[in-house]
């Protein structure tokens, strides 16, 4: 009893060394400790985050003949919890339970919570479920740990189900509980439910924190919902909520969408001014907004800003600034950020190589979008619709007809299926060469993928027919555009 009572003030003192030094000293004395002596060391063990030390005392305690009580395997499951050793926390669980002692929410949590930690959410929500069944009440705790399994599964309904249930048994969720919620929503792109969540938790004795608004402000970009984004970055502003990094990314990721660039550089000099440090992603989203708007200069003055703060410009940025001096017709600034980029060992992957074809495609530079096109495929980069899409639009400025029509065939036979886009670009590769039956048959194969055809392909079908003097055709393609309630361009009048 002695020892038992002064491994314990050790332990509320995490005095662990002494602990297990007093341990010893009943052994060495001949005394054989019990299970409250063994608890009191194990006890210490996790007061001192020695969690292998403790586990480690559970063995020599079963070796010594000792049975663990409740609070040892509590004290374990605790320790695995810890370290996210979810396997070894559901072993001693198990164990426990065929020793005929039944785990108390505590127990529940802990293991919950290692569960949780090596996102293995089935499992977390498997406790749950059991825990419901042998009538054992949860607590904040449990809900808390459950709502976060659901989470890392990507099961927003779920997530939402316990929230309600937690707020059914009367229980006040704290910032956890909220976070976890939204964030629930934020992956499922709910972005209805994550606003009327942040209106309750507004309401609520738990506010908002910068990690709330960031999930809100999340969901509604997945949404492409960016105007929403930014209200809401106002409304964490208006309540004197101090954003933090993650929030201005976020934001300056909603002005991407919504080609705000100028709000996006406005909030990346807002960030210096709050003596900030931007990271990778920060001047990604800032270079994706110069892209959407055209703004090729300033996305290039990016680039030179990062550099010169020492942060490594990842794929995505470059990828950015090439599609950006590419849409504008700078091939060769688009070709020179290429070469940058290699030499800072930052590999270009499959956006990259689009952006540069893009690039010369704009330019009227087919050839060299076809040679980037074969340097693609021989880097072992899968080319995707958008690539195939590119290289028939370069085909197209090129006037080589035949080639866009390989392409498309190409793009066939790799198991891709040409959208609007892929048939409208070969369409008016044909139209530019007179080849107007070619250019009516890839209509009618548009038509049969059950594609809507746009203006531009009503124009390169009127073009074409015009060009090879088919113009009771081109009048009828015309009369088809109304029928499809498509509103003819200038274009569309001219050719006809």
């Amino acid at each position: 009893g002695h020892y038992t009572a002064v491994i314990s003030t050790c332990g509320k003192a995490k005095q662990w060394q002494q602990a297990l030094g007093y341990l010893e000293e009943v052994q060495t004395h001949e005394v054989e400790p019990n299970v409250f002596t063994y608890n009191a060391a194990i006890g210490a063990c996790v007061k001192g985050l020695q969690f292998q030390q403790a586990l480690g005392l559970m063995e020599v305690m079963q070796k010594d003949s000792v049975l663990p009580d409740l609070f040892t395997y509590s004290a374990a499951i605790s320790a695995c919890e810890k370290q996210a050793h979810w396997q070894q926390a559901l072993q001693l669980f198990e164990v426990m339970r065929s020793n005929e002692l039944v785990p108390d929410t505590t127990i529940y949590n802990a293991a919950i919570s290692a569960c949780h930690k090596g996102e293995q959410w089935q499992q977390a929500v498997g406790l749950m479920a059991l825990m419901g069944s042998n009538i054992v009440l949860p607590d904040l705790i449990t809900f808390s740990a459950a709502i976060s399994a659901y989470e890392k599964g990507g099961l927003w309904q779920q997530a939402l189900g316990l929230f309600e249930m937690l707020l059914h048994d009367d229980l006040e969720p704290d910032a956890i509980v909220y976070n976890a919620t939204l964030s629930a929503c934020e992956k499922g792109k709910q972005w209805q439910q994550a606003l009327i969540l942040l209106e309750v938790m507004r309401n609520s004795e738990a506010p908002p924190d910068p990690l709330s608004y960031n999930a809100v402000i999340g969901a509604c970009n997945k949404a492409e919902q960016w105007q929403l984004a930014l209200c809401i970055w106002h409304q964490m502003v208006d309540d004197e909520v101090a954003p933090s990094l993650i929030n201005y990314n976020a934001a300056i990721s909603a002005c991407e969408r919504g080609g705000r660039w100028s709000l996006g550089l406005h909030l990346l000099q807002e960030l210096w001014n709050a003596h900030m440090l931007p990271d990778v992603f920060t001047y990604s989203a800032a270079t994706s907004a110069c892209e959407r708007g055209g703004q090729w200069q300033r996305a290039l003055d990016i680039l030179e800003v990062m550099q010169k703060n020492d942060v490594e410009p990842n794929v995505w940025t470059y990828s950015a600034a090439i599609s950006a001096c590419g849409s504008r017709g700078q091939w060769q600034q688009a070709l020179g950020l290429v070469e940058a980029m290699m030499k800072n060992n930052s590999e270009p992957n499959v956006v990259t190589v689009n952006a540069v074809i893009s690039a010369c495609c704009t330019a009227e530079q087919w050839q060299r979008a076809l040679g980037y096109f074969e340097e693609m495929q021989n880097a072992h980069l899968t080319p995707n619709v958008v690539s195939f899409n590119a290289l028939i639009t370069a085909s197209e400025a090129g006037k080589q007809w035949q080639h866009a029509l390989s392409v498309l065939e190409a793009m066939r036979h790799d198991d891709l299926t040409p959208d609007v886009i892929s048939y409208t670009a070969a369409m008016s590769a044909c139209a530019s060469a007179e080849q107007w039956q070619r250019a009516l048959s890839l209509l009618e194969e548009m038509q049969n993928a059950h594609l809507t055809p746009n203006v531009v392909s009503f124009n390169a079908l009127i073009t074409a027919s015009e060009a090879g003097k088919q113009w009771q055709h081109a009048l009828s393609v015309l009369e088809a555009t109304r029928q499809d309630h498509l509103t003819p361009a200038v274009i569309s009048y001219t050719a006809a």
